[in-house]
């Protein structure tokens, strides 16, 4: 959809990510980011104060409207179990998983909210394998505090390595394959993640707190036993509050892991820690396949349908828009037409009397022409008599004599016809002069001719 905006909330424990992003022409694009630290004595309550007020000034500050709303809570705040149920509950998945969940989670339904994920339909074992996702409703109901404080409903709550799955399929990472592993650091403990196909497939959370030795030796030993269990090498992410993107030190000597940081670069993010937020936001704006709500749907905002509706108003404004002008053309066009066909009644009588004229002269001028005619047919028997008699001398008679309208034909006797011709070739009245036959000669000596010629 043209023109929406969603804001994405990655909470950590010790602060809070922020990231604003619109679309523009079907392009995800961040249109702000802020971050904030929090004050470590602050409680569960306090903290979603501060989230509310400093959210709601970043809405203000940078004008967004009409936004979803998605927040990340503390991966340790959610419960995560991978397991298997017979294929023909899929149907009915989520009934089933209420009746079932005391074997998976450490309290009452009544105690908790849930949501599942499926990672693979196994249809010849007839298994369904997947992900169980349990937070207890007081984490959750906190946020239902802050879309109080905010005036406006939540549209999701979910984890940041499934929010990072997100981000992951907008910049997916250099020479990764469907299958790769991601190693998450916060400042309370890290997590180890392994995703299939752009969703997660296995997640384990290690607390900073929780045993011997260093965070980082406790991440790469467990990446290594997930690492050992895939049928193939897969690539390693790491994201964390790195700066300028570089790698741990302890990360780097893991070279058989082929570790490499998350790229923010694409999103136009500072760093790596702030791409669970961009994902988040992301769920505003793309439908991604294999994602979690622990919102139950009755809390959540509802689509907003305002752009969605603002687009076909605006389609039916151009469609009317269009109609009016067709509608006003073949007007326009009509009423010239009707204007023609007025005109053309107006000059009727007139072009009537211009044809009977040009009739008329067209008629006179024939009989000009045939008056020129005669005129010249007249004027040329004179002139070629005169001149032929002239011309012929007294050796020379003519015994016939044929003139038409352009040409002379006298036949005759001479003592020297081709004399006679060359006299009649010298004449300006006459041109192509030719014998017509042979010229024979007579008892008495005489050349016998048949001469023609034409008018010039």
């Amino acid at each position: 959809m043209l023109f929406q905006t969603s804001i994405g909330i990655d909470v950590q424990h010790d602060r809070f990510n922020v990231v604003a992003l619109k679309t523009r022409l079907n392009r995800v694009l961040p249109a702000a980011h802020t971050s904030f630290a929090f004050d470590g004595a602050l409680s569960p309550e306090d903290k979603v104060k501060v989230i509310a007020d400093v959210v709601g000034q970043f809405i203000r500050q940078h004008r967004i409207m009409a936004t979803d709303i998605f927040v990340g809570i503390p991966r340790e705040q959610v419960i995560l179990r991978e397991i298997q149920l017979p294929l023909s509950v899929k149907e009915n998945l989520r009934t089933s998983l209420t009746y079932e969940m005391p074997k998976y989670i450490p309290a009452s339904v009544g105690e908790i909210y849930f949501d599942y994920q499926v990672i693979e339909e196994k249809r010849q074992e007839n298994q369904l394998r997947l992900l169980l996702f349990a937070a207890r409703r007081r984490d959750i109901d906190l946020y239902l505090n802050l879309a109080a404080h905010l005036g406006q409903k939540l549209s999701g709550i979910e984890i940041p390595s499934t929010a990072l799955a997100a981000f992951l399929a907008l910049h997916p990472p250099d020479k990764a394959g469907p299958r790769y592993g991601v190693i998450r650091a916060e400042n309370k403990g890290g997590e180890i993640c392994l995703y299939d196909n752009g969703a997660l497939a296995l997640s384990q959370w290690i607390d900073s707190a929780g045993a011997n030795g260093d965070l980082a030796e406790r991440l790469l030993a467990a990446a290594r036993l997930i690492h050992g269990r895939q049928p193939e090498q897969i690539p390693w992410l790491y994201c964390g509050k790195e700066k300028n993107n570089a790698l741990p030190a302890p990360f780097v000597a893991a070279s058989a892991l082929n570790i490499t940081t998350v790229d923010s670069v694409p999103a136009d993010l500072p760093g790596a820690e702030w791409a669970p937020a961009f994902g988040l936001a992301a769920r505003g704006l793309r439908a991604f396949g294999n994602s979690i709500n622990l919102l139950p749907p009755a809390l959540r905002k509802k689509p907003n349908r305002q752009a969605y509706y603002l687009m076909l108003a605006l389609i039916g404004v151009a469609l009317l828009t269009s109609v009016a002008w067709g509608a006003s053309h073949l007007i326009r066009h009509r009423m010239a037409i009707a204007q023609i066909h007025s005109e053309l009644q107006h000059l009727r009588p007139q072009a009537i009397e211009v044809e009977a004229l040009l009739t008329a002269n067209n008629r006179m001028e024939a009989q000009l022409a045939q008056l020129g005619a005669l005129r010249k047919a007249r004027v040329s028997t004179l002139l070629a008599l005169e001149d032929l008699s002239t011309r012929i001398p007294p050796t020379a008679w003519v015994e016939h004599l044929a003139l038409q309208t352009d040409s002379v034909r006298i036949t005759g006797f001479a003592d020297s016809a081709s004399e006679l011709l060359t006299l009649l070739e010298a004449s300006p009245l006459f041109k192509d002069v030719v014998f017509l036959s042979a010229i024979t000669r007579t008892k008495d000596g005489k050349e016998r001719f048949l001469i023609g010629m034409g008018f010039e």
